[in-house]
This record gives structure tokens, sequence and C-alpha cells, in this order.
């Protein structure tokens, strides 16, 4: 779980994000609990990465809940698969 917050706050340090953005506590609670499942590097970046673009000035906004299902769904091959892919 601490590679999945330290990675979104990476993320976010790099695209610039203002100071204070945070997710939907729904969106944060899943992509942890279901992120720290998880024991390799690449697939935990995407849970990151998931997580940082969940994050808004005001924080309502649970609109990737529908990737966060996807994501958990998906093996770790497959998830790999989708990183290359894209």
């Amino acid at each position: 779980m601490a590679v999945i917050v330290q990675a979104t706050e990476r993320k976010l340090s790099e695209s610039g994000a203002a100071p204070g953005v945070h997710a939907h506590p729904r969106l944060v609670g899943t992509i942890l609990s279901e992120g720290s499942w998880i024991d390799d590097s690449e697939v935990q970046e995407m849970w990151a990465g998931l997580l940082s673009s969940s994050c808004s000035e005001s924080g309502d906004d649970d609109s990737n809940l529908l990737f966060v299902n996807l994501l958990s769904g998906m093996t770790k091959m497959q998830a790999k698969i989708l990183r290359y892919a894209c």
C-alpha cells in the first residue's frame, strides 16, 4: 500500500497538481485495498496512476470507479499486456 501512495504522490508532483488535491474516499479505499494485493511494481504503478488521475480540488468525482473495477478484474499478465499496448 505504501508503494502505491508514494508513487501517487510522485505522479501528482510530476504533473504539477495543485497542493491539496484529493480523490473521492470511496476511490481511495478501493484502490488501496485492491492494489495492495498486487506485488508487481508495474501493476502497482497502474494503480498509482489511477489514484493520481482521480484527484481533484473538490475530491467529489468518482467517475474513475469504472476503471478501478476493470483493473481489479485483470490478472497481472492482462494488466501488463494492456500497459504494453497503450
